[in-house]
């Protein structure tokens, strides 16, 4: 993360794909407020195309992690991207949600070959 980093309580609101929450965000003083986060330090396969399969169940291992209305904190401090504010996420109990998911991404993600075609992301299979 950045050099100046905040960090917040917030509550899970919904999972998008596998890198990316709604939480509704406590910014103190009886405030909050609704952000999209995307989980740093990975890439999670995409909820369309042809890694679908692969996405839907990425989306699935981030919520069983974060399920809707599990209480977490969040470390931010690198901006925004595609409007979802960059986020390293923990439990309450000070667990790296994001180190989990890129573990898992890893794992799982291992047996895909990356490939660009006019600039569209494809993926093949590879046989071991």
């Amino acid at each position: 993360m950045s050099s100046i980093d905040y960090r917040y309580r917030a509550t899970v609101l919904r999972v998008i794909d596998g890198d990316t929450i709604v939480a509704l965000v406590d910014l103190g003083f009886h405030t909050s407020r609704e952000i999209h986060l995307r989980l740093d330090g990975y890439d999670a396969p995409e909820i369309r195309g042809p890694e679908k399969v692969l996405g839907k169940k990425a989306t699935q291992v981030l919520l069983h992690y974060l399920p809707e209305g599990a209480e977490c904190i969040i470390q931010t401090g690198k901006g925004k991207t595609f409007d979802r504010w960059i986020a390293d996420v923990f439990t309450v109990d000070g667990f790296s949600i994001n180190s989990r998911m890129k573990t898992w991404c890893e794992q799982n993600m291992k047996n895909l070959k990356w490939g660009y075609v006019k600039k569209k992301k494809v993926i093949h299979e590879t046989k071991e």
